[in-house]
């Protein structure tokens, strides 16, 4: 279906307008894009982080107090090169064995810090950090048992839960741009500036028709709005200065919207 720009307000059609919500996401789709994808990528990066470092101990730096923390004598056992999406290069993972009263135990911790690597050497021997309750949660005193510190999965979820809000608030600017487009009181307003964008591929689906125009409300004042089609016909498109059909809401004109009537499938 191709979309034509109502140049009057005899184009109009009566209430209830026919709109749905693609009609009003269409104008607001480049925030629901980039809200979505934002959402999107800290949920697989949480994801990632939070199976990786699910793998190990939980770190006893962030889980302990100092009053619940011993340290005894370990033996360092192994140190690999190994690879974690989003960890720092050169991460190594540094196994160590240790006892607590006459039970042996292995732990294992992760460092990218050359200074740090350098300390534990396999066979070395090095202070570890336990948890006196519990001494299967242990740590090296200047590594980190988790390849990922805190603040990773924290951040991610700080994005996650900051994309979902922006995300919700754009899908309410659309649907509020539905309700202007379906009871929204109509007049005649001026187009100021008509700008067409999009790709080579699919062009008439996915070519962007932004109109700024500017119209007058109730109360006499001159307000300025931007709507965007997408798929719209161009060849009907009006110059700087041309009267266009408005549709806006009475008690908030800053919610306004063009109409575009359904003219029915291109000639073959």
């Amino acid at each position: 279906m191709r979309r034509r720009l109502a140049r009057t307000l005899r184009d109009v059609p009566p209430p209830p307008r026919k709109a749905g919500f693609l009609d009003g996401a269409a104008a607001h789709l480049p925030e629901i894009a980039a809200w979505a994808g934002l959402s999107a990528l800290s949920a697989a990066i949480l994801a990632v982080v939070s199976a990786v470092n699910g793998s190990f101990p939980p770190c006893p730096d962030l889980r302990l107090s100092l009053t619940e923390q011993i340290s005894v004598g370990g033996t360092i056992s192994a140190s690999e090169s190994v690879r974690f999406p989003f960890a720092p290069p050169g991460t190594r993972r540094i196994r160590f064995t240790y006892t607590k009263g006459d039970v042996s135990y292995e732990g294992v911790s992760y460092t990218s810090d050359p200074s740090v690597i350098s300390k534990y050497p396999p066979g070395a021997m090095c202070p570890v950090v336990l948890d006196a309750e519990n001494p299967r949660l242990a740590a090296l005193e200047s590594a980190r048992p988790c390849p990922y510190p805190w603040w990773v999965p924290a951040g991610a979820a700080v994005a996650l839960a900051a994309g979902a809000v922006l995300l919700a608030l754009a899908v309410r600017s659309a649907r509020a741009t539905v309700a202007v487009l379906r009871g929204g009181a109509a007049t005649t307003g001026t187009a100021l500036v008509c700008r067409i964008g999009g790709g080579r591929f699919l062009s008439r689906i996915f070519r962007r028709v932004t109109i700024q125009y500017s119209f007058e409300d109730l109360s006499g004042r001159i307000v300025r709005g931007k709507f965007t089609f997408r798929g719209a016909e161009v060849s009907n498109l009006p110059a700087p200065g041309a009267q266009v059909a408005v549709l806006y809401d009475e008690g908030r004109p800053h919610l306004n919207a063009l109409w575009a009537e359904e003219t029915g499938p291109p000639p073959a």
